[in-house]
């Protein structure tokens, strides 16, 4: 069962299933508790991959190195998805699987693999492998120095068919006529034809090989070179000395056995079943050397006396068996039984080969094959075998999936019916690999995939050939290369852009080495601006010319280049050819041509730019001294009006409560405009203090906690009450969250909302006025102020900031005031970042919104 853990984005475990648990050693309490990060190896060089695939595509799968408890790394095959939960918080799912043990399999296949690759190769046996049609396709090296061969290549180049190596054309035609009908046949003795023309005797045993379908494949052969042993069995008749030689010296196992028991065997057949004497293997029957039973079910003994029989009968028997050794292994042996004579008598020789490897080499075979048919499958290229007349024979799944048909609609079907556009240009194509008998690449074709969609291929086609040398087909090997010849055109598109925006660019641009400053290309531009022209730039370098005033400009360029940064408008000095020095603005950067390292680099004649700033900073100079020496004078000049004028108000307010009973209506109305007109020159100076502290940089503000709500308006709500009565305004405040909170600077903040509230009454003749605190649709707490007023031309808007003005002016104009209020706004929006926001219309009213950032920018906070 896969282990499987949920986690939120930012990796912490919230669910592990019991195999989780089992699998890392953690409890689901732990493993919560650790989170992601603790049971994975963050050393692991995949992780980075996984993580890129798994942001780019919301899922990755792929082996990643763990941690388990005991703090021992395994690897496992990870598969991982974001997803949202209930609450559409972004999650992340990991199922997980351990593949240590599949690993470690795939080793000791691969280790399985060489070996049996190593067993064929060095096999004293020869060892073929021939299509049906009697072309060779594999062989042993001791099959190919068995006929005389001093290569593999060099056999197959000759012999075009298995069928030349048969001294007598009948022989071979009775060897195909037995594994037509048995599928296999026993070991037979065949006189063959050497390359130098020797004929010799081997021992031919054979079988077919078939696909599930039951379809031949080829025919699996081992040949043993047995000159030698009938040169034996011949003088074996004249010598028995001769015999006991061969006999004792075999590499087989070799015993004589009449019906009853062994009488006697070689040394190798005591090594082969681990017997220690020839004593105590004479007293054994073969059923002795086998298991109770053999593959097929038969009774082991029972099935050794048929053989035995079947021997006596027919002069000999070959078949396969399984052997038992005394330390209770089986093993797979070939068996021989021949009917020798001594004397009057007749006996069995039992020549016994150990063919375990054969065997594992069969199964490998037919593994090999099925791992082609894998191959073949899964190659992400389309691969189509064809005949001669246009007909498909086979296709791959790649094939299949790209022009979106099955096997059973392709295979066995002329290329009209499943192109009827594109058929006719594809057998031209055949036809000429066809005649000429050599492959035809790199076609570039359109072709169509079923739904009609056209697309780009590459593709190379190959003749097959019959044992005669006659092409009999070809293999196509397709690749799409639609969105390839898509980024080619766009490569071209984006190339002759490049030229065409290099050779008409305004700005000097130029190719050189990285290291040696040698020119290899420059644009129009560039000669306009060193003065050199194209011929006597190319091939020299910057150097040589002494175009760099200061040569460890370059130095330091290239330096940068090397280190992969990018140089981006350096000022930098040029010489020109006349000897005249430039500014210049460079860039450069580094690119390959050829895959040589080389500089592109730009520069624009900057000397006049340079001139001008210098005029212009100077200029500013000038004109901050000025403005400096204004602020100051507004400052002191302030300070001095509004000292008296505290006075004159002081004392009215005294007089005004000492005597205001005894005055009568005139009087008090004489108080009341003096107190209105001092108020109004109180705050006139206040708004020149304040913009002069703001131009002069003397105002320091504090950011703390400020509760707009009982911090500020409802106090300047109260405060301006009376005023709006008296104008008989509708004054209205209404706050409609519960936290109201902000970092600000208390005193600006209440100046922009009191000079905000002030314009508000004071343009408002009739109709209301409405302040409004809350938050806008993202959440930002916002203060609103409405009114009814006289509102605000579109002309006028852009200008409504700007010092010193107002809409109306002149001593004729309708409202008091000296257009400082908004200037003094916008500057304390600025100092606390926070919005301001104008909606206006002219005799309609004016919507002004306050919008403070959830995240203030202050960094230092009281």
């Amino acid at each position: 069962m896969d282990a499987i853990l949920l986690a939120s984005a930012d990796g912490k475990i919230f669910s592990a299933n019991p195999a989780a648990c089992i699998m890392l050693g953690y409890s689901e309490e732990e493993l919560i508790k650790l989170g992601r990060t603790g049971i994975v190896d963050m050393t692991d060089p995949q992780l980075s991959i996984f993580l890129s695939e798994r942001a780019l595509n919301g899922k990755a799968h792929g082996e990643l190195r763990l941690i388990r408890k005991d703090r021992t790394r395994f690897l496992v095959e990870l598969t991982s998805a974001i997803f949202k939960d209930s609450d559409e918080l972004e999650c992340t799912s990991l199922i997980i699987r351990d593949i240590t043990e599949r690993k470690q399999a795939e080793t000791e296949l691969r280790e399985s693999e060489a070996r049996f690759r190593s067993l064929f190769e060095n096999s004293l046996m020869g060892i073929s492998v021939a299509a049906p049609d009697g072309l060779l396709i594999n062989a042993n090296s001791a099959y190919v120095k068995m006929y005389g061969y001093k290569n593999l290549d060099e056999m197959k180049s000759e012999v075009k068919n298995v069928g030349q190596l048969y001294a007598n054309s009948e022989e071979r035609k009775e060897v195909l006529r037995i594994l037509e009908e048995k599928g296999f046949m026993e070991p037979r003795e065949v006189e063959v034809v050497k390359r130098n023309g020797d004929r010799v005797f081997v021992l031919v045993s054979a079988h077919e090989v078939r696909d599930a379908g039951g379809n031949l494949l080829y025919f699996h052969a081992d040949h043993i070179d047995i000159t030698d042993r009938k040169q034996a069995e011949e003088r074996l008749c004249e010598s028995e000395r001769k015999f006991k030689s061969v006999f004792q010296d075999s590499n087989d196992a070799i015993m004589l056995l009449d019906e009853k028991r062994f009488i006697d065997c070689n040394q190798r057949t005591l090594i082969l079943f681990g017997i220690s004497s020839k004593e105590e293997f004479i007293k054994l029957h073969p059923f002795n050397l086998s298991p109770p039973n053999q593959p097929d079910g038969r009774n082991s003994f029972e099935a050794s006396n048929e053989n035995i029989r079947t021997a006596y009968h027919q002069g000999m028997n070959r078949f396969d068996w399984i052997h038992r050794r005394s330390d209770g292994e089986d093993f797979s042996a070939e068996v021989l039984l021949s009917v020798v004579n001594f004397g009057n008598e007749h006996l069995l020789l039992a020549t016994v080969r150990d063919i375990t490897e054969r065997k594992r080499m069969e199964e490998s075979i037919k593994k090999q094959k099925d791992e082609f048919e894998t191959i073949f499958n899964l190659v992400p290229t389309q691969i189509w075998y064809k005949d001669t007349h246009n007909k498909f024979i086979r296709v791959n799944r790649q094939g299949c999936t790209d022009i979106g048909m099955t096997n059973d609609i392709i295979e066995g079907h002329n290329a009209e019916e499943i192109f009827p556009s594109f058929a006719q240009q594809y057998f031209k194509d055949d036809l000429e690999v066809v005649n000429t008998r050599k492959p035809k690449l790199g076609i570039i074709e359109q072709t169509t995939t079923i739904n009609g969609e056209i697309r780009w291929v590459h593709t190379d086609k190959v003749p097959v050939f019959r044992n005669d040398g006659e092409v009999n087909g070809i293999i196509v090997f397709v690749q799409d290369i639609t969105e390839r010849k898509k980024a080619d055109d766009l490569l071209r598109e984006s190339e002759e852009k490049f030229s065409n925006a290099f050779h008409t660019s305004p700005y000097g641009i130029a190719i050189t080495g990285l290291e040696d400053g040698i020119f290899i290309e420059i644009n129009e531009a560039f000669t306009s601006i060193t003065g050199f022209t194209r011929e006597e730039v190319l091939t020299n370098s910057s150097i040589g010319m002494k175009m760099w005033v200061d040569i460890q400009d370059r130095k330091h360029i290239v330096s940068s280049i090397f280190l992969g940064k990018d140089v981006i408008d350096k000022e930098i000095l040029v010489r020109k050819k006349n000897g005249d020095i430039i500014n210049g603005l460079f860039s450069a950067q580094i690119i390959h041509i050829n895959s040589k390292s080389c500089m592109l680099s730009s520069i624009i004649d900057i000397t006049e730019r340079k001139r001008a700033e210098k005029e212009l900073i100077e200029a500013k100079e000038k004109a901050v001294q000025s403005d400096k020496l204004k602020s100051e004078f507004l400052s002191q000049m302030s300070h001095e009006i509004r000292t008296p004028l505290n006075a004159i108000v002081g004392n009215v307010d005294y007089l005004n409560e000492s005597y205001g009973k005894e005055m009568d209506y005139d009087a008090r109305e004489c108080f009341y405009c003096i107190d209105l007109a001092s108020k109004r020159i109180i705050r006139t100076i206040e708004l020149i203090l304040d913009a002069s502290e703001l131009q002069t940089s003397g105002y320091k503000p504090q950011f703390v906690k400020v509760d707009l709500n009982s911090d500020v308006l409802s106090k300047l709500y109260q405060e301006d009450l009376l005023l709006a009565k008296q104008k008989g305004l509708e004054f209205l405040y209404k706050c409609k969250e519960d936290d109201t909170k902000v970092i600000a600077d208390e005193y600006s903040i209440t100046q922009i909302l009191a000079n905000l509230i002030d314009n508000a009454i004071k343009y408002t003749k009739k109709g209301k006025v409405e302040i409004l605190l809350g938050k806008n649709e993202i959440g930002n707490i916002m203060v609103e102020i409405k009114d009814t007023g006289v509102g605000m031309s579109k002309e006028f808007l852009p200008k409504m900031f700007e010092q010193f003005t107002q809409e109306e002016q002149g001593y004729t104009r309708s409202f008091e005031g000296n257009g400082l209020g908004l200037t003094l706004v916008k500057r304390y929006c600025d100092i606390n970042n926070v919005t301001i926001e104008v909606e206006s219309k002219k005799n309609v009213g004016s919507t002004f919104r306050i919008i403070f950032d959830k995240k203030p920018q202050r960094s230092e906070i009281v």
